[in-house]
């Protein structure tokens, strides 16, 4: 019994789409479940005697819970939305959505690439006055900001009059 691998990975990848949803449907609706679930039991969390010794456990609790439950709905919406566009766009590898992407910025965006040799030059030239700019000293302050500095600092006490 010969397999070949390319009809294994074509049946995968048209099973791909359901397993995924229904991944992420799964992953949503159960930290849906234990949100509600946590919520129900917080006034078993307040009648704890330990806990009413020291309530900052009860604070860190919460705030891990809550950590915990916004970590993992931004975890899934992030997958989600990968997923989302790679089969908008019909890639499979990073490498393809790199391609396509790059076409799909050069077409959008015409403005963006780089034409010729001279532009790429003009970036170095920026650059370069852009790092003169930094290496320059800094303006010293004006007598008027000096005036208003001592007024203050004398009418705060932080100062011998």
């Amino acid at each position: 019994m010969d397999i070949d691998k390319e009809q294994i990975v074509l049946k995968l990848r048209e099973y791909k789409q359901p397993i995924v949803s229904g991944l992420l449907l799964f992953g949503f609706g159960a930290t849906i479940f234990n949100m509600r679930r946590s919520r129900a039991n917080l006034a078993a969390l307040h009648n704890n005697p330990v806990l009413k010794q020291n309530p900052r456990y009860l604070g860190i609790m919460m705030a891990s819970r809550a950590l915990m439950y916004a970590t993992s709905i931004v975890g899934i919406t992030a997958i989600g939305v990968g997923y989302g566009v790679s089969t908008y766009m019909e890639v499979d590898t990073l490498q393809e959505f790199s391609v396509k992407f790059k076409i799909w910025a050069h077409k959008t965006f015409p403005s963006l690439v780089i034409k010729d040799q001279s532009d790429e030059n003009d970036v170095v030239e920026f650059m370069q006055e852009f790092k003169i700019e930094l290496d320059k000293p800094e303006p010293k302050e004006s007598s008027t900001h000096n005036y208003i500095s001592d007024r203050l600092m004398k009418g705060l006490g932080l100062r011998e009059k």
